[in-house]
């Protein structure tokens, strides 16, 4: 039989809200879920058993593990934190991971894990898409203005080089980082 179409086995989400984003761990013994209302939760691969979760009763948006670090990246609604995850159940806030920031619609890690993307409505203006490096903090890199209209989707190129952005108009804009510049829609 084709075991790639059959699952190995159910999580039960029953006693929870359904996660709005999952990741895996660099090891691929866990797994880390988040609900749309904040509820993140650790997830055994083997066992297939939550040991630990933890509620941050703030309507969340998406969560990501770092796959060459012990970190986890959580973005909620308006802030993103970053988690060390090094030890079991001792998640520890990362201090200089701290962001700030308008309302955000989307957020990507590039694959080599140097740069994150946030795409962003900020009160009183047009949609944004802010680039940070993230190698040592949040730094800021560049940010692109003048979108029409809120940004829907947000993924990079395999080389970190390139930025797909699709919006709410359906319309996909490719962006070049370095030169902050869309070189075609």
């Amino acid at each position: 039989p084709n075991t790639l179409n059959m699952p190995i086995r159910k999580v039960n989400f029953q006693d929870h809200d359904p996660p709005i984003s999952i990741t895996l761990d660099n090891t691929s013994s866990f797994f880390y879920s988040i609900t749309s209302k904040g509820l993140l939760s650790v997830w055994d691969i083997k066992k297939f058993i939550c040991i630990y979760s933890y509620d941050f009763r703030v309507n969340a948006k998406y969560i990501y593990h770092f796959k060459y670090q012990n970190k986890l990246l959580i973005a909620f609604e308006n802030f993103i934190s970053v988690l060390d995850t090094s030890e079991n159940e001792q998640f520890k806030k990362l201090p200089i991971y701290d962001l700030q920031t308008g309302e955000i619609n989307d957020v990507k890690v590039s694959p080599n894990e140097k740069l994150i993307a946030i795409g962003s409505l900020i009160a009183n203006s047009n949609p944004v898409l802010d680039i940070y490096d993230i190698v040592n903090g949040f730094v800021h890199k560049n940010q692109i203005q003048n979108l029409n209209t809120r940004i829907k989707f947000l993924d990079f190129s395999k080389e970190s080089t390139y930025l797909l952005l699709e919006d709410y108009l359906e319309e996909v804009l490719v962006i070049d980082i370095h030169q902050k510049t869309v070189i075609s829609s």
